[in-house]
């Protein structure tokens, strides 16, 4: 995330580039805006407004025309990831305050459009253990925000499985009632399965690791699709990303 002239016009030398590959191939990118590197509090008070001003003015000096998929803020409804966050209603204007300032360069909305990310759970600013599964958790970061052609105008709705027989992460129900609540009908599923994971019940100096067969994946794989159907056959245009890198040997959960 852009947050400064100079980090704009540096950010945009190294992304501008693969965009306008992208664009020349005929490929509609997702473009995650990740906000680690910055407070989203200090955006909600127009901090940063004249940084990301100048990126995408950097990328339309460039000669890009079509970004594809923008999504701001991803996982908003985990509050423990975002530095200054609060709660939904902040979300809510950050995203409004960020597409305002994405239409200034990019007034296209049919090539330039704009997604939210929510992951299945939300999770306070407390710890990782204060969250809930509810829809209405959910819902409440979808209240107030600029939705339409040239607002948000699709969903994309994220879930992982964190256990070797969970078979819960997906739920058509909550994500059905989620797009309906905001109007839209383009809906993504961001999830993938899961070769190794480190046990977060584990107490030990040396963590244990599941393990997780080929076959098991093919059946979270095969659950994958058939949730993406039920989504589906309730009218919605759905898609699937599977997410697809190795983060066991960062420290992460899983590969």
């Amino acid at each position: 995330f852009p947050t400064s002239a100079s980090n704009a016009t540096e950010t945009a030398s190294w992304s501008g580039p693969q965009i306008k590959t992208w664009e020349k191939d005929g490929v509609t990118p997702v473009i995650v805006v990740e906000s680690d590197s910055m407070n989203v509090q200090d955006f909600e008070s127009g901090d940063y407004d004249s940084a990301l001003t100048s990126y995408f003015q950097d990328l339309k000096d460039m000669g890009i025309k079509n970004l594809g998929v923008v999504v701001p803020f991803s996982e908003g409804n985990i509050l423990l990831q975002e530095s200054g966050a609060t709660g939904a209603s902040q979300y809510v204007a950050n995203v409004n305050r960020f597409i305002g300032i994405l239409r200034h360069s990019y007034p296209d909305a049919v090539n330039n459009k704009i997604a939210i990310l929510l992951n299945n759970t939300s999770y306070s600013s407390e710890n990782w253990g204060s969250s809930t599964n509810s829809t209405a958790a959910v819902e409440q970061y979808t209240r107030g925000l600029n939705v339409g052609p040239d607002g948000v105008s699709s969903l994309i709705f994220e879930g992982f499985p964190f256990s070797p027989y969970d078979y819960g992460f997906i739920n058509p129900t909550q994500i059905i009632a989620v797009a309906k609540a905001m109007g839209v009908k383009d809906i993504m599923l961001n999830t993938g399965t899961w070769q190794k994971e480190v046990n977060a019940n584990s107490t030990s100096s040396v963590p244990n690791v599941f393990k997780v067969s080929d076959a098991q994946r093919q059946e979270w794989l095969d659950y994958i699709l058939g949730r993406a159907g039920i989504v589906k056959s309730a009218g919605f245009n759905v898609s699937i990303n599977l997410f697809a890198q190795d983060n066991f040997q960062k420290g992460n959960t899983g590969t």
